[in-house]
């Protein structure tokens, strides 16, 4: 009867974690549970719960790393803070963790001058061409970026396969780096997916991940 029980269990356990790796629909629900609670509100004055962005190539460009030294900057010139975000306490905790903070990014900066009739005198932005939306990146541009990173999201029969964990790729990586510790000269990849890339790119320092923490 115990022994029934057991496989029982063990069968259901092992379709769980089968219907996980396919559908992702259990982290899915808990990660926008967490993210719901994510947010900011700008409000007057400097901002008692805030934290700057790292020293990633995206947060340096565009000068996010920057702001605490520039903001004490101008206060030695009599500026003062007028608005600042306010963070929720669960995305505070989320960066002290040591993760990237939950924002919709921009993906051009710059400075556009007009004249007093708004017609526009100068303009200068980073990177100086942008799809204005995912909707006008050509298909075929998505599904190449896609076949050379994760074919597996191409599968028509997995709509719902998690883009930001390619499983297979993730154990090879994880069992290349634990043989690593044996041998040395053993050569261990990572295990990134576009998605996670795109992050590091921005946010690591150098855009890079040297270790698995």
């Amino acid at each position: 009867m115990v022994a029934a029980a057991l496989l029982v269990l063990a069968l259901v356990i092992a379709w769980a974690v089968a219907d996980e790796l396919q559908t992702s629909r259990r982290q899915a629900a808990w990660l926008s549970g967490r993210a719901a609670a994510l947010h900011y509100e700008v409000k007057p004055g400097p901002s008692p719960a805030i934290r700057f962005p790292g020293n990633g190539p995206f947060d340096k460009r565009y000068g996010y790393h920057q702001l605490p030294d520039l903001v004490e900057q101008l206060k030695r010139q009599d500026y003062a803070v007028v608005e600042q975000a306010r963070m929720s306490p669960q995305m505070i905790e989320l960066i002290d963790q040591g993760l990237f903070a939950i924002y919709r990014e921009k993906t051009q900066a710059g400075l556009a001058l007009n004249d007093c009739r708004g017609q526009p005198m100068l303009a200068a932005s980073t990177p100086e061409r942008r799809y204005a939306g995912f909707e006008a990146v050509p298909r075929l541009l998505v599904d190449v970026l896609l076949f050379i990173e994760n074919r597996e999201l191409l599968d028509p029969d997995a709509p719902q396969r998690n883009p930001a964990i390619d499983w297979a790729r993730f154990g090879k990586a994880a069992a290349d780096q634990l043989w690593r510790h044996v041998d040395d000269s053993h050569a261990a990849g990572g295990g990134s997916t576009l998605a996670t890339q795109i992050e590091k790119f921005r946010h690591s320092p150098e855009g890079r991940t040297e270790t698995a923490r």
